[in-house]
């Protein structure tokens, strides 16, 4: 009688084990798929795409013919506004294409397209790596970098540049100069 015990627990065991196994490992499964994704970006990337886009190279010209308008009507005030706001315009585009300031301007001309991007790359959010503090290992980080570029629709040029601004780390700001 114990021997029928025996074999009969065995048995159990044999046939049962593999389905503890499975249900022992399905939430381990789901943990992993619960993991937060997160889809990074080169905000230097993103910036250079803007910066060199056809959308800001045609505000660029509506600035000087504005400017030249000014300056043709004698409008001394005028004149120096546009010249501030270009001059601004130029060192926020050197800080962020060279260095790694905030480009929320930026971000703000593709915000539409931003929830698409997080879709189709199976992110819970968007952050440029370089405000990335802390990270734990199991966080999955997605880049993102050239979809968001690709919506400035850059010319093989620009997608050049950007490459090589990539390659490179951000110079800090503070010592950031004009030849960077």
């Amino acid at each position: 009688m114990e021997l029928k015990r025996l074999t009969t627990c065995l048995i159990a065991m044999v046939i049962a084990g593999p389905l503890m196994l499975a249900i022992a490992a399905e939430p381990a499964k789901e943990a992993d798929q619960s993991k937060l994704r997160v889809g990074i970006f080169d905000s230097r990337a993103v910036a250079c795409a803007w910066y060199r886009s056809k959308a800001h190279m045609n505000q660029i010209s509506e600035m000087k013919a504005e400017h030249e308008k000014a300056k043709k009507a004698g409008n001394t005030k005028r004149e120096a506004e546009l010249e501030k706001k270009g001059s601004g315009s130029q060192e926020a585009a050197h800080r962020q294409v060279f260095s790694n300031e905030p480009i929320d301007d930026v971000l703000k001309r593709i915000e539409k397209n931003l929830p698409k991007i997080a879709e189709s790359a199976g992110v819970d959010i968007l952050v440029s790596k370089w405000e990335i503090a802390y990270q734990d290992k199991s966080v999955k980080f997605v880049d993102v970098t050239w979809e968001m570029v690709n919506l400035f629709e850059p010319d093989e040029a620009t997608v050049k540049t950007i490459k090589e601004v990539i390659e490179i780390e951000p110079v800090p700001t503070d010592q950031l100069d004009h030849e960077h």
